[in-house]
C-alpha cells in the first residue's frame, strides 16, 4: 500500500487534486492500477493494487472508447454515396449499446444499386434488426432516421424511443451530425404502407416524409421528436437515398 498524506486542513473526503497526491512517486500514480480509499480516522488517502479482472475491464472501456470506425460494406464504388464514414462514426454513439459495437455497416438498399421502387426497398430491408435511412435531397443535404425495428408496411405505428431523426449540420470536414431523440409525448416512431414512409409524428406532421415514388418529401417539427425541419424547406426532392444495417 502507498498511503498518501492529505494536505488541506478540515478536509472531509478524499481529494484527488495534484496536492493531495503530491507526496506519491509519480510511477505509483496510474490510476488503471490503483484503488483509492479515503481513510477518515487517519485523514489519508489509501492507494492500492487493483485487482488483474479489474484492470482486464477498466483497460476494456479505455479501448472501447478508440474504436475503430465502421466498415461499410456492399456499395458499388461507382455510386454517389449518402453515408459515408464520418457520418457512421458520428451517429455510433446514439445507436443502442449492443449496435454501438457493430464493426460492419451492411447496405441493404440504395436508389443508385437497386432502382427507384418502394416495393423493391420494403424486400431489401426486410432484415429484422434496427436500420438507418439516409437521404441526400436536391441541396445537398444529408438527413434521415434511426429506426429500431426494420422498414416494412403496416397498418399502424411501429418501434420504439430508441428511434430517432438526424441530419448533418455544415459541410465537409467540418460537418457534425445533430440528433433528435424521442420526446416521450407520443409513440409515432414509424408509419410504412405501399404509398410512403413516414417517421415521427403528431398533429398530423411527420418528422420525416416520402412519397412512393422516392423522390417527393416532406420534414416537419413533430411532437414525437421536436426536430427542426431537416430540409432547407418542409418540402425536398430526394436525389439519393440508402438503407443500412448492422453486423455484430
Amino acid at each position: 500500500m502507498v498511503y498518501v498524506k492529505q494536505l488541506w486542513k478540515g478536509f472531509t473526503g478524499p481529494d484527488l487534486s495534484r496536492e493531495s497526491i503530491s507526496s506519491a512517486p509519480a510511477s505509483s500514480l496510474d490510476l488503471r492500477e490503483l484503488t483509492i480509499d479515503y481513510d477518515s480516522d487517519s485523514d489519508v488517502i489509501v492507494l492500492g493494487s487493483r485487482p488483474d479482472n479489474e484492470k482486464q475491464s477498466l483497460k476494456s472501456n479505455v479501448e472501447e472508447g478508440k474504436q475503430k470506425p465502421p466498415t461499410l460494406l456492399g456499395r458499388d464504388p461507382t455510386t454517389d454515396p449518402v453515408i459515408d464514414v464520418n457520418m457512421a462514426t458520428q451517429l455510433r454513439p446514439f445507436l443502442p449499446p449492443r449496435f454501438k459495437q457493430a464493426s460492419k455497416w451492411k447496405l441493404l438498399y440504395s436508389l443508385d444499386q437497386h432502382g427507384i421502387s418502394l416495393t423493391t426497398l420494403y424486400h431489401k430491408a426486410k432484415v429484422k434488426g434496427p436500420q438507418i435511412l439516409a437521404i441526400k435531397d436536391d441541396n445537398d443535404d444529408v438527413f434521415g432516421a434511426f429506426l429500431n425495428e426494420s422498414l416494412r408496411p403496416s397498418p399502424t405505428y411501429y418501434g420504439t424511443g430508441e428511434s430517432f431523426l438526424w441530419k448533418v449540420i455544415g459541410s465537409n470536414e467540418n460537418s457534425r451530425v445533430k440528433i433528435y431523440p424521442w420526446t416521450g409525448r407520443n409513440e409515432y416512431m414509424i408509419l410504412c404502407d405501399p404509398g410512403f414512409i413516414g417517421v415521427g409524428g403528431g398533429d398530423g406532421k411527420f418528422g420525416l416524409w416520402l412519397h412512393a415514388n422516392l423522390e417527393t418529401g416532406h420534414s416537419e417539427s413533430c411532437q414525437t421528436f421536436n426536430n427542426e425541419l431537416l430540409s432547407r424547406q418542409p418540402d425536398f426532392t430526394c436525389v439519393e437515398l440508402e438503407v443500412w444495417a448492422f453486423e455484430i
